[in-house]
């Protein structure tokens, strides 16, 4: 994610889905800057396949985007 953030440092949260169930949430430093970068990841189990989501929410709960991918066959 790439944040313009030049109000005081905040966090943002990403939350993993797996077809629409949370799987994990990971919550990150988004630093006073022009161009912040963070990232997250989620590892699978081979038996993990189907719709992934990952939603970036802000501190206040509010979506600020999401990424989908399709995992396994």
């Amino acid at each position: 994610c790439v944040f313009e953030n030049r109000q005081a440092p905040t966090q943002v949260t990403h939350v993993w889905k797996r077809n629409g169930r949370v799987v994990s949430r990971v919550e990150l430093e988004v630093g006073k800057s022009p161009k912040w970068r963070t990232w997250s990841r989620q590892r699978l189990k081979p038996s993990w396949t189907g719709e992934w989501t990952c939603e970036v929410e802000s501190k206040k709960g509010r979506t600020l985007g999401v990424a989908t991918v399709s995992a396994g066959s």
